[in-house]
C-alpha cells in the first residue's frame, strides 16, 4: 500500500495466486506485478519494464509447475519433454486489457455504456 502518510493511496498486488480445480486436474498460476524490484535493487537499477497493474500466467496440469520461478523459462521444450501440458498463457493490466494465448479477449477502450431507458413518471423514490 502507498500512499498512506501522504499522498494518494493506493494498493499494489505484488504477489502470486495459484488456483486449482482437482476435479478437472487444472491448475492456474498468476503472478501480479512481476518485474517488482525492492526498494535496495530500485536503488542501483531502473526502472521496471512493466507497470504495476500488469499481471500474467499460466493455465497447465501440473499443480507442482512454478510460473514465477519459470516464467522465462521455454514453455515448449517442457510440453515436448512431456513435462508440461499448457492450456493457456495469458497477461494483461488490471487498466487497460486482457489476452489470451496472445489474441487480445478485453479492452478498456473498446467498452461501451449499457443503454440507459428514460421511465416517463418514475417513483419518487428513482
Amino acid at each position: 500500500m502507498h500512499g498512506v502518510m501522504k499522498g494518494t493511496r493506493t494498493y499494489d498486488c505484488i504477489k502470486q495466486l495459484r488456483i486449482s480445480d482437482e476435479g478437472n486436474q487444472l491448475y492456474a498460476d498468476i503472478v501480479f506485478n512481476p518485474d517488482k524490484k525492492g526498494w535496495f535493487k530500485r536503488l542501483f537499477s531502473s526502472t521496471q519494464k512493466t507497470s504495476p497493474a500488469f499481471f500474467e500466467g499460466i493455465i497447465c496440469d501440473d499443480k507442482d509447475f512454478d510460473y514465477k520461478a519459470g516464467r522465462n523459462s521455454n514453455f515448449e521444450k517442457l510440453e515436448s519433454q512431456g513435462k508440461l501440458k499448457t492450456l493457456c498463457k495469458f497477461e494483461g493490466e488490471w487498466t487497460s486489457h486482457l489476452m489470451i494465448n496472445d489474441e487480445v479477449v478485453w479492452q478498456y477502450v473498446k467498452l461501451t455504456p449499457p443503454n440507459i431507458w428514460y421511465v416517463n413518471n418514475p417513483l419518487p423514490s428513482d
